[in-house]
């Protein structure tokens, strides 16, 4: 083979090389970004860092509160990952909050957690032994952020029984069905996560307050008139997900009390900001209550209701 014929050889040789260079280095930069890649994203001025797959906010407009709320509550299932709801402490022994939040309500296993304005830091953790479900709720709802599943039944309300009383102050529920126009405070807590290049970052639920007000029924999609209320706020300001049970009150009244506890969407979109909102109106509750307190512990079972 002469000298000529033999380039061909020689230059494929020389092709896999440089290949093999190429690679190993990018293997090289791959190996540097990852190793320094705090570096790079410190590097970034805040308006520059991109953040990606914000968590839904629990309340928009929220701030914190103007006043102590210490009956408002959180109900957690620490057998159910990432889900809570909150709830008000009516009497030392029953807290108020939503029944579709049925599925962490399990004696034995659900605890509320009381005495602070930030879950996760200090106040006192309770077990329950007892959950009564209203009767007329369905307990095969499955809410919907857009309503689409339609009214879960007359009153989305469900008790749940500390196994011992506490000694913080209750709030009372109120007795008037609370006409359209009427200003309102709803309190719950304010969570999230954000995601920085890859750098996940969460922080711990913070109670906030937010001015609300109801409107005509007319105003929210596949709403129980007779037992709920339909809720906007100001400039866009709403109570959203992860804030089922979350108390309305009236805050004009001294004490303030118990006007309702959020349920569901009140329209057909899936944004919150700017939506409605449908709650839960505790004066038709106010019978129920009464007679599942006055039967005790043992009173009424933790399924009563269509299925």
């Amino acid at each position: 083979m002469t000298a000529d014929q033999g380039s061909p050889s020689d230059d494929t040789d020389g092709g896999t090389t440089s290949k093999k260079k190429t690679v190993w280095l990018a293997v090289v930069v791959a190996l540097v970004s990852l190793l320094s890649g705090a570096v790079i994203r410190d590097a970034f001025t805040p308006s520059e860092t991109a953040v990606v797959d914000p968590a839904p906010q629990a309340m928009y407009g929220g701030r914190p509160p103007t006043a102590p709320y210490p009956f408002v509550v959180t109900v957690v299932n620490p057998k159910v990952e990432g889900t809570s709801c909150v709830g008000s402490l009516i009497t030392p022994h029953w807290v108020l909050t939503a029944a579709h939040c049925h599925p962490i309500l399990t004696p034995g296993e659900t605890t509320v957690l009381a005495g602070t304005s930030t879950p996760g830091r200090g106040g006192e953790t309770i077990p329950i032994d007892q959950v009564v479900i209203h009767p007329q709720f369905r307990l095969n709802y499955v809410p919907s952020y857009s309503n689409k599943n339609g009214p879960p039944g007359d009153h989305d309300a469900a008790l749940v029984h500390l196994d011992h009383p506490v000694a913080y102050p209750t709030v009372p529920v109120g007795a008037d069905m609370t006409p359209a126009g009427r200003k309102l405070r709803g309190v719950s807590f304010q969570a999230g996560c954000s995601e920085t290049f890859g750098d996940r970052q969460c922080y711990d639920p913070q109670m906030q307050e937010v001015d609300l007000h109801t409107v005509p029924p007319t105003q929210c999609t596949a709403i129980a008139a007779d037992s709920e209320l339909c809720i906007q706020g100001e400039n866009g300001a709403l109570m959203c997900r992860g804030t089922s049970g979350s108390p309305l009150l009236d805050d004009t009244a001294t004490p303030p009390h118990l006007v309702a506890l959020v349920s569901r969407d009140g329209d057909d979109n899936i944004a919150c900001s700017g939506g409605s909102l449908i709650v839960t109106s505790v004066a038709p509750l106010r019978a129920w209550i009464s007679s599942v307190i006055a039967s005790g512990p043992a009173g009424p079972p933790a399924t009563a209701g269509p299925r």
